[in-house]
């Protein structure tokens, strides 16, 4: 799971939290918290091994919420070790308006300058 720190619990509200242990193994993910305990994220950058496709379709029979990604990692995790890694540098949620459009700027000008040189 690619996680990232947006420094700041009103921010962290408005997504999944992540708490980590020694080993990037993720120990609590709640979806969207009232009161997040951390501002470490998921930015729903998934990498899965095959076997956890069975994972997938046990997860969906059980009639959860499937809308959001993240619920499923936060049933897998209390199942089986699931891990995250911190990433770094810039990230945005292009889930809107305001952020998506500041990330195309960001590129726009990053291809920009590389054109140039």
């Amino acid at each position: 799971v690619g996680l990232y720190d947006v420094k700041s619990t009103d921010l962290a509200r408005s997504f999944a939290t992540v708490e980590i242990d020694d080993n990037n193994r993720i120990i609590s993910f709640t979806e969207k918290p009232e009161r997040p305990e951390t501002t470490l994220i998921g930015t729903c950058l998934y990498i899965f091994p095959n076997r956890t496709l069975s994972r997938l379709t046990e997860y969906l029979s059980w009639n959860l919420d499937k809308d959001a990604p993240g619920r499923f990692i936060e049933w897998l995790s209390k199942r089986e070790p699931v891990y995250g890694y911190i990433l770094g540098g810039k990230w945005w949620d292009i889930g809107t308006t305001r952020s998506y459009k500041e990330a195309c700027d960001f590129f726009k000008d990053a291809c920009e300058f590389l054109n140039k040189t």
